[in-house]
């Protein structure tokens, strides 16, 4: 199942449909032992801002079935192709795949770090540097390494926004025709570190915006400060 709205929403998305959009973004870069070997950064030069591809990290490459694996810039195979998506290695070591199974971030030798929530028909996005996750029906956020950060033990968490990300215990997804909402339940903050900066009392809340949260409580909106834990 993958999550297609911030707000709790979600849909069943079809993986075929993500292989195709993420690999209309790759270009040819280069052609060497049968495989063809893509950047998506190099592919979107215009795309914004990026780092520069590391040359010693492992590159995308597609054999002639259409799986992806990595090659080393000579072309070189490092990982064999399984994948029906190979996204670039970050600068810390993982990269986003995809098989017929999800998604997963991988390390250089090919083995499986940790499983992203997916999100709009791909891995989750790093914000303020982390990243969700999900283990047995539970969310939890991970780092840029593949790092487990926040433990799985939220129903549902929210992106970090404004140093702080909003989770919820008891929520429960509800569908219509076409979508699902996370409903009911409590729902409250926490900070990078995972502390719960303001509990879980909430029916409803909005994301922190300059230190302060719109919540909902017996039915009326009010406006919190949001704070940081006090050291231990």
């Amino acid at each position: 199942m993958t999550y297609g709205h911030e707000l709790g929403e979600y849909m069943v998305i079809d993986l075929m449909k993500t292989r195709l959009m993420i690999l209309g973004l790759m270009v040819t870069a280069a052609a060497a032992c049968g495989m063809r070997q893509v950047s998506e950064k190099a592919a979107n030069p215009d795309s914004g801002p990026t780092a520069v591809v590391d040359p010693a990290l492992p590159i995308p490459c597609e054999d002639p079935s259409g799986l992806w694996g990595y090659c080393a810039a000579d072309g070189t195979v490092i990982i064999a192709p399984a994948f029906v998506v190979a996204g670039d290695f970050l600068d810390t070591g993982i990269a986003a795949v995809a098989t017929n199974e999800g998604w997963s971030y991988i390390d250089r030798s090919g083995g499986v770090v940790i499983r992203p929530v997916v999100f709009d028909n791909g891995p989750d996005d790093f914000s303020e540097d982390l990243a969700r996750f999900e283990a047995s029906g539970k969310i939890g956020f991970f780092d840029r390494t593949g790092t487990v950060i926040i433990e799985a033990g939220f129903e549902w968490a929210r992106p970090f926004n404004g140093g702080f990300a909003a989770v919820c215990l008891g929520c429960r997804p509800e569908s219509d025709s076409e979508h699902q909402l996370m409903i009911a339940g409590l729902w409250g903050f926490v900070d990078p570190a995972g502390e719960v900066v303001v509990p879980l009392i909430y029916e409803e809340v909005h994301d922190v915006n300059e230190g302060t949260a719109r919540v909902k409580q017996s039915g009326q909106w009010i406006d919190i400060v949001v704070t940081k834990a006090p050291p231990h």
